[in-house]
């Protein structure tokens, strides 16, 4: 067939040359031979075919010794007898086939002996292992006058999470802060205590009197007061329960700064893991395109590679070694937050010592929201440290009413004085004389209760 069609595009060609340019018969006389016998060998292989396929061939057509030696070559090949087509399946088969799914059960759900992995597996596959770092492979900072990582501090130190959170507890300024406050309204509730018990008060008085008319005289007194307050209007009883609901509250304060101090370290410390993480994956980019920029040379050595490719690699190294000496930084700035979290000096430079990353539940997964809730409420010390204060602004509401209570006070005073006139005179009345051995020396002793009353008057506004 490629024969037919050369030999037609030939004569064709011929007729337009006879037309275009004129040259007489000869061109057409060609063209019109050419023309005959394309026709005369595009119509014997059609013989053939039709003569083997039991068809007369085409008048037009001579039959010639070739032709029935290929019809004899045609006949002589075996055919091979025809397959019946079966017969359809019934409804039965197909149900067997395909069995409908069971009750209970979804279609094309998959079936209980399924291969799956197991938890083991599954946390070794979420698990990241930091391999070492050699540190031919990082890029000095500040023209090689500053090491890769440590930088300007002093010396490298491993920190294990379990060390870090007892460091925390040991020498962390805040919850040294609370633990003091706490402290103090411990103490301050004791203070509060003590106006609750009798007060004890000890004066002793000199006196000397000199005048023209008498001798001059020496007055010397000692007395001891021993005062009990039975009713100030509540104010002491609420006082003290104000005092303890607030070092309570002072307590869970300590207790929520300890929260807060350890969940700080256990981020810086996450943060720190991530930032020597994000390193290796660096330093692999870095090898990467080192290895790429080698291979396009090569390439372009071997004639097969262009200078654009040589380009584009130098560019995507560039960008992954500035990339490399930002993540640097941004390990040793981790390890300078961990530092300050710790209360640790700054000019250590901490290296984690877990080199596996791996995810980790907080809490079970079937713990519901109403369950998570509740247990906040029972567990969170900063609700039970805003609940006592509220108690003890409660309180305060009573003791600033106080005042406008009667109070009711006992107290007893014993005095001596060397003359029993002067201690006459310096005593109140209802006194209790007793005699001494000794002549020139008196006891009296006053008990007298004191009463004070303070009368309510509303105001009206």
């Amino acid at each position: 067939m490629a024969v037919i069609l050369f030999m037609v595009m030939v004569c064709n060609r011929y007729r337009a040359i006879a037309k275009k340019r004129a040259y007489g018969l000869a061109y057409t006389g060609i063209g019109l031979i050419i023309h005959t016998l394309a026709l005369v060998l595009g119509l014997a292989p059609m013989a053939v075919l039709a003569q083997a396929q039991g068809e007369p061939p085409s008048q037009n057509q001579n039959d010639g010794p070739g032709t029935a030696r290929q019809l004899d070559q045609l006949r002589s090949i075996p055919q091979e007898p025809l397959v019946p087509l079966p017969a359809p399946a019934s409804r039965d088969a197909l149900d067997r086939l395909y069995p409908p799914p069971a009750k209970g059960k979804a279609p094309f759900s998959a079936a209980g002996h399924d291969p799956s992995p197991g938890q083991v597996v599954l946390a070794e596959g979420r698990a990241i292992t930091l391999d070492q770092i050699a540190m031919s492979e990082l890029l000095p900072i500040g023209l090689g006058k500053l090491p890769p990582i440590r930088l300007e501090a002093s010396f490298n130190e491993v920190l294990s999470l379990k060390d870090a959170l007892n460091y925390t507890l040991a020498n962390s300024l805040p919850i040294r802060i609370s633990q003091a406050a706490a402290d103090v309204s411990k103490y301050q509730y004791y203070s509060s205590l003590g106006q609750l018990l009798p007060d004890f008060q000890l004066n002793y008085r000199g006196q000397y009197t000199d005048s023209a008319i008498s001798p001059p005289s020496r007055l010397f007194t000692f007395s001891p007061v021993v005062r009990y307050p039975v009713f100030a209007g509540g104010a002491n009883v609420f006082g003290a329960l104000v005092a303890r609901n607030r070092a309570k509250a002072a307590k869970n304060a300590f207790g929520a700064s300890i929260n807060d101090a350890l969940l700080d370290v256990y981020r810086r410390y996450n943060d720190l893991l991530l930032a020597h993480l994000l390193l290796r994956i660096r330093v692999k980019s870095v090898e990467l395109s080192r290895a790429q920029l080698s291979l396009n040379e090569q390439l372009k050595n071997a004639g097969v590679g262009t200078n654009f490719a040589i380009f584009q690699s130098r560019t995507q190294l560039a960008n992954d070694k500035q990339a490399l000496l930002q993540q640097e930084v941004a390990v040793r700035q981790a390890a300078l937050q961990l530092a300050v979290s710790l209360n640790a000096s700054v000019a250590v430079n901490f290296f984690p010592q877990d080199f596996k990353v791996a995810e980790a539940r907080l809490f079970d997964q079937d713990m519901n929201v109403a369950q998570l809730e509740a247990s906040a409420a029972k567990f969170r010390p900063e609700l039970k440290q805003y609940e006592y204060l509220r108690v003890a602004a409660a309180r305060n509401i009573q003791v600033a009413a106080a005042p406008l209570y009667p109070s009711l006070q006992f107290f007893l005073l014993q005095a001596r004085s060397p003359s029993l006139v002067v201690a006459l005179v310096l005593m109140p009345a209802w006194l209790a004389l007793l005699s001494s051995s000794r002549p020139d020396r008196a006891e009296a002793v006053l008990v007298s209760p004191v009463v004070a009353v303070a009368l309510f008057q509303p105001v009206l506004i």
